[in-house]
């Protein structure tokens, strides 16, 4: 399955994501991090009753310097 991605890339120094979620995916188990310059997330399947679909809009926080770049939690909205 792929998933679709779509960045922009504003002056307030944040880099925002949409990703098409699979309908197989449960929505509530969805997280994310970024560390490192580099943003991972996971995601579960779940049974025909907890799936839901949809978009997920991740928000990653740009740094300024290397020293910044320990591990950062993604915030994830809904």
């Amino acid at each position: 399955d792929e998933i679709a991605v779509r960045r922009e890339f504003t002056r307030s120094r944040r880099v925002s994501e949409r990703v098409t979620i699979p309908e197989e995916v449960v929505e509530d188990e969805i997280s994310a991090t970024y560390r490192n310059g580099v943003s991972a997330s996971e995601a579960s399947r779940g049974s025909p009753d907890r799936r839901s679909g949809g978009v997920l809009e991740v928000h990653l926080p740009l740094v300024e310097s290397e020293a910044d770049e320990g591990g950062r939690k993604i915030d994830v909205a809904d």
